[in-house]
C-alpha cells in the first residue's frame, strides 16, 4: 500500500549522471590540480624565505640599530650567496646549464631539437 504523497519508484531504472569511473578521474584531475598548487605555494614561500626581506631581516636582527647603509652593504655583499643558492635550487627543474652559461630548461630543448 502507498501512503498519500509518496510514490513508489525502482531505483534501478535511474541511471547516474556520472560513473564512478568518471567521478574518480574528476577527484585524480582535482587532487592533482592541489599538489601543483601546493608545490607552487612551497616555491614562493621559499622564494620569499630566500628573498632581499629575509636577508634584512636576519641582518637587523643580529645587528640592532644598523644604519641604513649598513642594511645596503650586507645586501650588496651578500648577494652572490643568495643568486648561488637560488641558482642551485633551479638548477635540474629550471634551468640546464652548458659550457658554464645558463639557459631555460625549454630553451635547450629547442636549440638542440633545430640543431
Amino acid at each position: 500500500m502507498v501512503e498519500a504523497g509518496l510514490k513508489k519508484f525502482d531505483a534501478s531504472e535511474i541511471d547516474p549522471d556520472e560513473t564512478n569511473r568518471e567521478l574518480r578521474e574528476q577527484r585524480n584531475n582535482l587532487k592533482a590540480e592541489l599538489d601543483r598548487a601546493r608545490d607552487r605555494i612551497a616555491d614562493l614561500e621559499d622564494a620569499v624565505y630566500h628573498g632581499e626581506r629575509q636577508a634584512i631581516k636576519e641582518f637587523v636582527d643580529t645587528n640592532p640599530g644598523a644604519s641604513y647603509d649598513e642594511i645596503i652593504q650586507h645586501v650588496i655583499d651578500t648577494v652572490p650567496e643568495r643568486v648561488t643558492t637560488h641558482l642551485d635550487d633551479m638548477e635540474g627543474e629550471y634551468l640546464r646549464v652548458e659550457d658554464g652559461r645558463y639557459y631555460l630548461r625549454d630553451e635547450i630543448t629547442t636549440v638542440d631539437e633545430k640543431s
